[in-house]
């Protein structure tokens, strides 16, 4: 068996993790591979979902949301989810500051935190250095991810 168990008969599947987005960059592909989450206080690698089409939606810090779809197999893993995720991550983070440029850390008064910015999906609050994985919800096809910062 995989461990997890069988994921797939739940209708909505969650996974505590706690990885930084741009460590996980940093790293590579291979580093996801040792990337486990919790769920139900169990230790899980395998997302254990039926194989298809997924779609991924990021929300945080996004004014405007975006989506893409990726295919998922009998072994895919928690860490193949956030690696897709992350490199998902690094391109809206690139086309959105190709449209706008943001002011460096060092240029902002009072909070740190980013201005929001003009493209097309209005990152707000925080850089992609600040991001951190905190859970994965699966709701059928779906994939949404609970983020901090």
């Amino acid at each position: 068996t995989i461990p997890g168990g069988n994921l797939s008969k739940k209708k909505t599947i969650d996974v505590g993790v706690n990885v930084h987005v741009s460590t996980l960059l940093e790293l590579g592909e291979e580093a996801s591979q040792l990337i486990s989450g919790a769920r139900d206080g169990e230790l899980v690698s395998y997302l254990n979902i039926p194989p298809g089409k997924m779609k991924l939606t990021l929300t945080y810090p996004l004014g405007t949301p975006a989506s893409m779809d990726f295919k998922v197999d009998d072994s895919t893993t928690v860490g193949d989810v956030l690696w897709i995720a992350a490199k998902f991550y690094e391109k809206v983070y690139d086309e959105e500051d190709s449209w706008d440029t943001p002011s460096s850390p060092d240029e902002r008064t009072g909070l740190l935190n980013r201005e929001r910015t003009s493209g097309p999906y209005g990152i707000w609050g925080h850089d992609i250095g600040d991001l951190w994985f905190e859970g994965i919800r699966i709701d059928g096809r779906k994939i949404t991810l609970c983020m901090g910062s």
